[in-house]
């Protein structure tokens, strides 16, 4: 059975490519509305630029930009102290207290091997995880601005209208509690799979820039059934909330462009099976000259 690193999920939010030769962008219809959703990786490599068209078509078909949280949120003082308390345990714990011998052994001869600060063995394990998996994407040549912010950029620049499925505290929050609990298994599938990683990320950048969302449902669904709790905290719980403001988006006559996670259009609890189960047609989006 194949093995799939959180950490990648977690930047994928998150190959047959003869076979998808198409972008991660879909249109939505019901009735005689609709609106665009796409999938997105929060970190791409230079190479990645410009786009494929079919991002910007959806973009520029659209009234409202709709993203998963407000990025700017994370950038006062106040936010980055809330960051901190949210990232380590309290009551003078950390990590080692929750970890066997071996595991914390791994996990802190890791960071030394990469030259990273000790000090993140004071944090939560959904915050170290998060920064391995910065640190493993560099690595690949992944290192500059994902397709949420790119696409912020552009909205603003020309004053289309930003709407948020969520809070950067909300994100904040299921990374603060990812893993709790069940730390030693958490820490050390992670650790047992980085080797892994040189190999494994390029194959899901391959998925998401071709919108192969099969490669992932079969990775989606181990993860599942391995970590049902984190599962649920970073896919099931926000798609299921993410759906009935995706349904309320059919009120008006604007036409959102939704921006999420890749990880969250695959999957049996993807948002594009849940909106094909309410009724709604689901189309890959093609280029029109």
């Amino acid at each position: 059975m194949k093995k799939f690193k959180i950490h990648v999920l977690i930047l994928l939010s998150f190959l047959t490519v003869g076979l998808y030769a198409d972008a991660p962008v879909w249109k939505v219809s019901k009735n005689s509305n609709h609106i665009y959703i796409a999938g997105t990786m929060h970190i791409l490599s230079k190479a990645d630029y410009p786009l494929k068209h079919e991002f910007s078509q959806a973009f520029v078909n659209s009234d409202d930009i709709v993203f998963e949280a407000d990025l700017s949120e994370g950038e006062s003082p106040e936010f980055q102290r809330y960051i901190r308390e949210k990232s380590v345990y309290k009551n003078g714990k950390n990590i080692k207290d929750f970890l066997s011998k071996e595991t914390y052994s791994a996990l802190s001869k890791y960071l030394k091997s990469k030259n990273m600060p000790l000090s993140i063995l004071n944090m939560k394990p959904g915050f170290i995880l998060s920064t391995i998996s910065i640190r493993l994407y560099s690595e690949a040549g992944f290192n500059v601005s994902g397709v949420d912010a790119f696409i912020e950029h552009q909205a603003k620049k020309r004053n289309k209208d930003r709407i948020y499925l969520e809070t950067l505290k909300d994100q904040i929050e299921f990374i603060s509690n990812l893993g709790i609990g069940n730390e030693e298994s958490f820490i050390k599938y992670t650790l047992s799979e980085i080797d892994k990683s040189s190999v494994q990320i390029p194959l899901v950048h391959k998925a998401w820039k071709n919108g192969n969302t099969q490669v992932l449902e079969e990775y989606m669904n181990e993860f599942k059934t391995l970590f049902p709790r984190a599962y649920n905290l970073m896919i099931t719980k926000r798609n299921n909330k993410w759906i009935g403001k995706i349904e309320k988006m059919f009120d008006s006559r604007d036409i959102e462009y939704v921006l999420v996670g890749f990880a969250h259009l695959s999957g049996e609890d993807s948002i594009l099976k849940k909106l094909k189960a309410l009724g709604y047609e689901i189309q890959r989006v093609k280029v029109t000259h």
